[in-house]
């Protein structure tokens, strides 16, 4: 889709506009908000276990406490900071790490329990 192909030009070379920035970031406060109200009611993103739902939304969201800290954090989503650190303390994550290039978790030191 051409739309797709422009938005991914933007992104390569930070030509994203102040209003598309804006309005990228009102999407995400409202995506997290709506993370952060589920995961107060349930351990859980799809069931009452971990599950693919839980592995694909980690993969879109691990980073968000370190690209946007204003927006994700400990005070302001308990409960979704402590989903991300259940998912990133599980032997096949760390694993999945370790299988990488660089070593990701010095680069996300806020997922390690007691960081700040």
């Amino acid at each position: 889709m051409e739309e797709r192909r422009v938005a991914w030009r933007k992104a390569i070379h930070g030509t994203f506009s102040e209003e598309e920035m804006a309005e990228s970031t009102r999407r995400i406060t409202i995506g997290i908000g709506l993370l952060e109200e589920h995961l107060s009611k349930h351990a859980w993103l799809g069931s009452d276990n971990y599950s693919l739902a839980d592995i694909n939304a980690f993969n879109l969201a691990y980073a968000l406490p370190l690209t946007l800290p204003e927006l994700m954090n400990d005070e302001k989503t308990p409960f979704t900071m402590e989903w991300l650190r259940k998912i990133n303390e599980r032997p096949a994550t760390r694993t999945t790490w370790d299988m990488g290039t660089n070593d990701i978790l010095k680069r996300i030191p806020i997922l390690e329990r007691g960081a700040k």
